[in-house]
């Protein structure tokens, strides 16, 4: 239904009408003058009725023309604008006022007696151009991709636009009065998201210099906002229809159309008018996360941003990689398979990215081909003659990181996952040059996947995006454990040259490319050994169409690979060929004294357009030699007044970290923020060590959380130098003991050859050089093997080692195997087999001077295509949540309206407590109990009460809660639920979760007590020795080891960076366990912001997250975490911010309270997250978890309207 003015005998009536509807005073239909087609008007024969509006009626017409020319006429009777006082003649100057290609041209306009069929009526009529295409309002009701639907978003805010920059209003801007325009070849348009249509307004008889905008008259702006909002609630709809969940794409797209709807919608009295070319710039930029992200402007969020090159895009990798002559590069690009290796840190991930296409395509590579569009950029491409796709093999875990499992169904998902790196790889190319690639190039590929790929199901698709979803899918379902059905039985081999062909086939500038698959972190960090053995044995193999490119760690190089089929010893040379790129970065460190500046400086130049704002590193640290450092150490020993002046100056930076440019950047990054806090250079000596000592003290607190020997390997070594360091002195050269030799000749081989790769894995050594070269043959034809190990010297600054690498231990035989059994003894054995040599050493200072920054200009780092400037924009984002929790005290005439009831029969005396407040209420006929683990505590009380009640009672295991029926008002008490469960209850009735309260009994005391942290939280500096003194001191009612479980899973595209949001807890064992197994490159925190003790314990372990993974971007909201208002608030803070406006794929760990996991359930039934993790301890002791009870609170659950 609309409105409709009578041709015949108009009235200013407003009521909504049907065409068929009689007018009552003259009995003719309101559709009469498109039924009653004239023949002609002044020379225009009309061959069609388009539509009818509210004052007049559209016709196609043919101009009287020699040559005629098809228009469009909109005919008027005067009687309507005489009635409602509208001016023809000015509204017509108005329009042709407004030149812009979303509006259609006006040619003419005069007035007629048209003859509908008998009936003459005076009329105003216009001609205007005639658009091909079909009203938006009938478009809304066809199935349109979501690509189709941006692109009709984006034009309806550039309508707005052209009206304002213009100073008009339209006033009758509904989707009846806009066209989609459907574009053909030659009109295509640039740089758009879908760049066949375009939408063109086609009645402006309404237009004025000021709005006419009323309470019951839309004006322009909320016109718009209903449009967005009707079209992602008919998108959604038609998703619901089909049965089919929204992709991740799409939510992420339709979240912001639904906020711009409603920002757009906001009553009239209350609109403030936006910058509509912002919202156009948002929603471009989300499109561009989301499916290009290879086309975002680089800026650097922070010092250390992406130090941890994983959450690093590959665009940006040549802004901040320093490559010396390009060593790195050139050896990489070698035809072949190859295996890059070296130490955690040294620079293989940001090396194996430089290599992909979008970083060759990057305009901030600096070569012949830079500064010249996209002919540059495409003749970069054809020089290259490679193309580079890239997946990381930590992808490859299964559900829950547990790397000792076998993988499932490895070649598939690798295959599948190259494949949909391939179709994004030749979208990008035919964007940055339309005849470099061959359309439809997404056919030729799927059906290169359907011929390798058996019961993909993939049938005929329309475009590369439709092709992309379902990808994702099938890769979704792999990485599920699901899909048995999905399988590849050809061999690696010729599977991936053919699908090599196939991508060169779709190019005619990539028909001599090579495609290097880039595989990377194939390491025993992640994967066993068993695994890689897999993975190096399928995907090694030479060919000259493709090779794969794949990076470890020295330890992995190390263990014993086989060559295809799995019958011998892979052979360096023959099969494959290495890089020891950790070698390569430790000779430049060592020889190269600008190499370590140059890294830091590069960084200071992007952080800033005044790259003043920070102090060169020379002149930050200042310098010393290692030996001045070591001179120290002797002088004062572990004196404690005076411990704090050892470390500082930029060589020790450099060479403390042994070739770990990461812990490099990132204890800079710790010495600038001192810096802001005491700006003088250089950073006085106790804040430097101050910071040293910090990153010491985490990294030791880590590896002693786990209770094996991992520490006791530390301290000896680190003791056994520190001793022998104090010994030297007075003596010629000072000894700085920092490496060890050794030699498996005799004993368990296997045994000491997993320990010492164990000691590798956990960053406590490192491979110096290659592990290859030492594998000889002894005199006695028996193996021998023999490494060199430096010491991680960050671990050992607690016991003030000196930082020269320029002695060594060397342990074999008994020896060595007794060093690895027992390293509790390690001082003592390692002290009887010290070499003493004068050996070349690297004590020396590099020699810096003072430096004075050359001021020349800086890079511009825009990207190709990119049309918009990197900017700052407002939030239009609506800050309420969707739903919210309001809570009161209990109070029973709550339970009125409710008749079935849901709780956990738990072990804690307010499990028992809150059940006694419903169980005899009237109103509830029905009573679903969910049986618990541990059957201890007030489990029998509990269960006795339930079962001598006249109630419909009925007990489920925690795999049967599929069997409750949320369609009746039900109340779930979380008091005795585990946290998976709550969690799994409010998402199980997201359909009706407006017919759910929550009840919850508080515990008076919960384990740790605020009496128990006292004395601890109170006497310890260190936030890690809070946290150890805790676990060692305190029962926590969980016992160790946790396990992960993901308990909800959405399609996810698994290539976006991944953002996860924890809470922070007195029990803070699941935060780290988790973070320990599962990767992220960005971590949030919600931390509790009381000032009690168990408050501050969660705060300290949040802390020492941060600073254990100060590699990723870590965020931390302290806020009242009682009040679910602010939890929700945050929550939906931080949503909109990383999952809708930068693109991050968003997992919720379930590490807080039970109230806090309510609020991610309730934010769940609302928002698409893409994963939730609960961490579940071994055992719960019901004794040390909680006692007694407090209060009892219902939450309510209010839902508001998506529109």
């Amino acid at each position: 239904m609309d409105k409709y003015c009578c041709f015949n005998c108009p009235k200013k009536d407003y009521t909504e009408k049907e065409l068929f509807d009689k007018c009552p005073e003259c009995g003719m239909n309101y559709g009469f003058p498109l039924d009653l087609l004239p023949t002609e008007v002044n020379g225009f024969k009309l061959e069609k009725s388009i539509a009818r509006g509210f004052y007049g009626a559209t016709y196609i017409a043919t101009s009287k023309e020699r040559i005629p020319k098809k228009r469009v006429l909109k005919i008027i009777p005067k009687k309507i604008y005489e009635l409602f006082g509208k001016n023809f003649e000015n509204e017509c100057k108005q329009h042709s006022q407004l030149d812009n290609e979303h509006i259609v041209e006006i040619h003419d306009y005069f007035d007629e007696d048209v003859d509908f069929k008998g009936t003459v009526i005076p009329c105003h009529v216009c001609v205007l151009d005639y658009v091909n295409g079909i009203p938006l309002k009938k478009e809304m009701e066809s199935d349109i991709s979501i690509e189709k639907l941006t692109q009709i978003v984006i034009d309806l805010l550039e309508i707005l636009e052209v009206l304002k920059s213009n100073g008009k209003s339209h006033n009758d801007l509904h989707p009846g009065n806009i066209l989609v325009s459907n574009l053909n070849q030659g009109t295509k348009r640039v740089d758009q998201i879908d760049n066949s249509i375009r939408l063109i307004v086609i009645d402006l008889n309404s237009t004025s210099d000021g709005t006419q905008s009323s309470k019951t008259r839309l004006g322009d702006i909320n016109w718009i906002g209903k449009s967005i909002q009707d079209l992602s609630k008919r998108f959604i709809a038609r998703k619901e229809e089909n049965k089919e969940e929204l992709t991740d794409k799409e939510s992420r797209i339709l979240s912001h159309f639904e906020n711009y709807g409603k920002l757009l919608s906001q009553k009239v009295t209350s609109t403030r008018l936006p910058k509509f070319d912002d919202l156009i710039y948002d929603i471009k930029s989300t499109y561009r996360h989301v499916v290009d992200p290879w086309n975002e402007t680089f800026s650097l969020k922070s010092f250390d941003y992406a130090y941890n090159a994983q959450s690093l895009k590959p665009n940006y990798v040549p802004a901040i990689f320093v490559d010396p002559d390009n060593k790195f590069f050139n050896e990489s690009v070698k035809a072949g398979p190859l295996i890059i290796y070296g130490m955690r840190g040294c620079g293989k991930t940001i090396l194996l990215l430089g290599l992909t296409f979008y970083s060759r395509i990057s305009s901030s590579n600096s070569d012949q081909y830079s500064n010249k569009g996209s002919n540059g950029i495409v003749n970069r491409i054809v020089n290259d003659g490679f193309i580079g796709l890239y997946i990381n093999a930590n992808k490859l875990l299964d559900v829950v990181g547990k790397k000792d499992e076998e993988i499932y169904k490895p070649l598939e998902r690798i295959y599948l996952r190259f494949s949909l790196e391939a179709l994004r790889t030749l979208r990008t190319l035919k964007k940055i040059e339309d005849n470099s690639v061959v359309d439809p190039y997404f056919e030729t590929l799927l059906n290169e996947i359907n011929s390798k790929v058996s019961n993909l199901n993939i049938s005929a698709i329309n475009s590369d995006k439709e092709l992309e979803d379902i990808l994702i899918k099938k890769i979704n379902l792999l990485e599920k454990n699901e899909g048995n059905e999905i399988s590849i039985s050809t061999a690696a081999p010729a599977v991936f040259e053919d699908l090599s062909t196939a991508i060169t086939g779709c190019s005619p500038i990539l028909l001599n490319h090579k495609i290097y698959y880039l595989l990377d972190d194939v390491s025993t960090r992640y994967l066993n050994q068993k695994n890689i053995i897999q993975i190096i044995s399928t995907f090694i193999f030479q060919s000259s169409k493709c090779a794969f490119k794949i990076t470890t760690e020295a330890q992995t190089l190390n263990a014993i690979l086989f060559s295809p089929g799995n019958q011998e010893k892979t052979r360096i040379g023959r099969d494959l060929q290495t890089f020891d790129l950790g070698n390569l970065v430790n000779e430049q460190i060592r020889n190269n004294k600008n190499f370590v500046v140059d890294i830091l400086e590069k960084r200071n130049k992007l952080i800033s357009k005044d790259s003043n704002s920070y102090p060169h590193p020379i002149n930050l640290l200042g310098d010393v030699s290692l030996r001045e450092i070591a001179l120290n150490i002797t002088k004062t020993g572990a004196n404690k007044k005076n411990k704090k002046q050892f470390y500082h100056g930029v060589t020790m930076l450099s060479k403390v970290c042994v070739g770990d440019i990461g812990d490099i950047i990132h204890i800079y990054n710790l010495m600038l923020e001192e810096y802001k806090n005491s700006p003088h250079t250089p950073l006085k000596i106790e804040i430097q060590n101050k910071v040293y000592q910090n990153v010491s003290a985490n990294k030791l607190f880590d590896l002693d959380r786990n209770k094996n020997d991992l520490k006791d390997f530390v301290l000896t070594f680190a003791k056994a130098s520190y001793k022998l360091l104090l010994e030297s002195k007075g003596s010629g050269r000072l000894r700085q003991y920092n490496s060890i030799y050794v030699k498996i000749t005799s004993g368990d081989q296997e045994f000491q050859i997993d320990k010492l790769r164990s000691l590798v894995d956990a960053g406590i050594f490192i491979y110096d050089g290659s592990p290859l070269a030492p594998r000889t043959t002894g005199n006695d034809t028996n193996p021998l093997l023999q490494f060199k190990l430096a010491f991680r010297k960050l671990l050992g600054l607690t016991n003030f080692i000196g930082i020269s690498q320029s002695d060594r231990f060397e342990l074999s035989g008994s020896e060595l195997e007794m060093w690895l059994r027992n390293p509790q003894e390690g001082e003592k054995i390692l002290l009887k087999n010290k070499i003493i040599e004068d050996a070349d050493s690297d004590e020396a200072s590099y020699g810096f001077n003072e430096v004075t920054r050359n001021l020349g200009s800086q890079a511009s780092l825009d990207f190709v295509d990119s049309k918009e400037e990197n900017r700052e924009i407002e939030n239009f984002f609506i800050s309420e949540n969707k739903i919210t929790l309001d809570k009161s005290p209990f109070n029973s005439n709550v339970i009125n309206n409710f008749q079935q009831y849901v709780l956990g029969i738990g072990f804690e005396d307010r499990t028992y407590e809150s059940l006694k407040k419903v169980i005899n209420h009237s109103n509830i006929t029905k009573i679903y109990a969910i049986k618990h683990k541990l059957e201890e505590g007030r489990f029998d009380d509990i269960k006795k009460i339930l079962n001598q009640s006249k109630k419909n009672v009925v007990f489920l295991d925690i795999d049967e809660t599929e069997r409750i029926d949320f369609s009746l008002r039900t109340i779930i008490d979380i008091s005795g639920l585990s946290k998976s469960m709550i969690f799994r209850l409010i998402t199980m009735a997201k359909n009706n979760i407006d017919k759910v309260a929550v009840l919850e009994t508080e515990a008076q005391i919960l384990s740790p007590s605020d009496e128990d942290l006292k004395e601890i939280v109170d006497t310890q500096e260190q936030a890690t020795e809070v946290l150890k003194a805790v676990t060692e001191n305190i029962e926590l009612g969980e016992l160790k080891p946790y396990s992960i479980e993901r308990i909800y899973s959405t399609d996810t595209d698994e290539s976006n960076s991944r953002v996860i949001l924890c809470f922070s807890s007195p029990k803070f064992e699941r935060m780290l366990t988790f973070l320990d197994q599962k990767q992220y490159e960005k971590i949030l925190i919600i931390n509790p912001i009381k000032e009690d003790y168990r408050s501050k314990l969660a705060r300290l372990s949040a802390k020492v997250i941060q600073d254990k993974y100060s590699s990723i971007e870590t965020e931390i909201r302290d806020i009242d975490t009682e009040n679910q208002h602010e939890v929700l608030k945050v929550m939906t803070m931080f949503y909109q911010k990383y999952y809708l406006q930068e693109g991050c794929n968003f997992d919720i760990a379930l590490t807080g309270s039970k109230v806090e996991t309510l609020c991610a359930g309730i934010f769940t039934t609302r928002n698409k997250i893409n994963n939730c993790w609960y961490i579940r301890p071994q055992e719960w002791k019901s004794n040390a978890f909680s006692s007694g009870t407090s209060d009892t609170y219902i939450y309510s659950i209010v839902t508001f309207d998506r529109s």
